[in-house]
């Protein structure tokens, strides 16, 4: 069904690989639901997969319709069965992304309860829908969404004075209940885990802890990925990390800008992700967004963006 609705160009490669989605589904990585037709054909298919068996937040995904089953209300079906599962395991919250090429994805989200927290700009390389006229020509855009489903995180944030204002419209509209920390940053070593995506041309970092090192280890790790040709990062941090503001301060003036505020798939805690590309450019007015909250968040990352990073 992937194949059928997205050609090669899905930014998610398990979603190729039949055997990798059975063992993920074996292990409770990931949850896949399939709509099948009466004659055996399969007609779509959505999952939900999270960090580890344990983990408490999901993220929505790998959702497919092939092209003449579309208009029969299949994806909201799917996502019906998976949220029963979803309820049996525990679950408290989910993120999702939606493209940006066409509205249709987003407005399911929105359907769905999700609110809106971010956009993530030139995240891939251009999609192609089968059976769908789309005139996107540049990287492709995700809007992003969150969900809480226990009524209200109770965080303690050190938002970045350049975007302090977002931040807290953001985690209002989520409903969470936050505080503002006094604490110092630690003087604990850093530590983080990144991962590239060669065919998308782009690297993911995601910070547990920020030490009085990350940036000069960060900007290393940045540089050599620029110097090999990617396109596309974003850095995850926690929001309740004393250490966040020097960070961002660090990552702004390397041309990062802001992308979401979320949470953090791994642990539940609130984030702040940034984001850059390089060596591209991305027209952020050719997005097709549905919600006047994402529009809100394009136009304040026009108006905050580095000028070389966005048309």
């Amino acid at each position: 069904a992937i194949y059928m609705t997205y050609g090669n160009s899905y930014p998610v490669d398990v979603a190729y690989f039949p055997d990798r989605l059975i063992e993920a589904n074996r292990n409770d990585t990931i949850i896949t639901a399939v709509a099948v037709a009466p004659s055996g054909e399969i007609m779509g298919t959505e999952s939900m997969r999270r960090d580890n068996p344990d983990g408490k937040i999901f993220e929505s995904g790998m959702a497919a319709v092939i092209p003449k089953f579309r208009r029969q209300q299949i994806p909201k079906r799917l996502a019906e069965v998976l949220w029963k599962e979803l309820l049996k395991r525990g679950c408290v919250g989910m993120v999702a992304s939606t493209v940006t090429s066409h509205p249709f994805s987003q407005k399911l989200a929105a359907a769905g309860g999700f609110h809106e927290i971010g956009l993530l700009i030139g995240y891939t390389p251009r999609l192609d829908f089968k059976g769908m006229q789309t005139l996107n020509k540049q990287r492709e855009s995700t809007a992003q969404w969150a969900q809480d489903f226990i009524g209200g995180w109770e965080v303690e944030v050190y938002p970045p004075a350049a975007h302090h204002d977002m931040i807290e419209l953001l985690l209002k509209r989520l409903k969470w209940r936050f505080s503002l920390g006094k604490a110092q940053p630690s003087q604990e070593a850093g530590v983080f885990h990144w991962k590239a995506y060669p065919a998308f041309r782009s690297f993911h970092v995601v910070f547990d802890r920020i030490g009085p090192e990350s940036w000069e280890g960060l900007r290393a790790l940045i540089h050599d990925c620029d110097r090999q040709g990617f396109e596309y990062s974003h850095i995850e941090m926690p929001l309740s990390d004393p250490g966040l503001p020097g960070l961002v301060a660090c990552l702004s003036q390397a041309g990062y800008f802001f992308a979401q505020v979320g949470i953090g798939t791994g642990h539940g805690d609130a984030t702040l992700t940034v984001q850059r590309l390089f060596g591209t450019t991305v027209d952020l007015d050719e997005l097709a967004l549905e919600s006047s909250n994402h529009r809100e968040l394009r136009d304040y990352i026009k108006s905050t963006a580095p000028v070389l990073a966005l048309e």
